[in-house]
């Protein structure tokens, strides 16, 4: 009988361990997921602000170069305007 009682105890002994190793191996795993997406989200986010202020840097620099409204770009830009023909040969 005593034999079976420690058999019994060792079955249940078992089980219980069992249980805490399986609970320990999901909670490690839901803790190793849950790390990596935020790990992985993160270097997203990074790279995602780095394009997204290059692009817009890049964009606002191109609208710049745009004429404005109501303006032209010989108005906004003197460069462009060139020398003044003389009129007449006058001058």
């Amino acid at each position: 009988m005593s034999d079976t009682k420690e058999d019994e105890v060792l079955d249940i002994t078992d089980k219980n361990f069992q249980k805490i190793a399986e609970n320990f191996e999901k909670s490690g795993f839901r803790e190793g997921t849950s790390d990596g997406r935020d790990s992985i989200f993160q270097n997203s986010f990074d790279n995602g602000y780095e394009d997204g202020f290059r692009i817009g840097f890049l964009l606002g620099k191109s609208n710049k170069e745009k004429s404005s409204r109501g303006k032209c770009r010989i108005c906004i830009d003197p460069t462009l305007r060139g020398k003044p023909e003389k009129e007449n040969g006058n001058n």
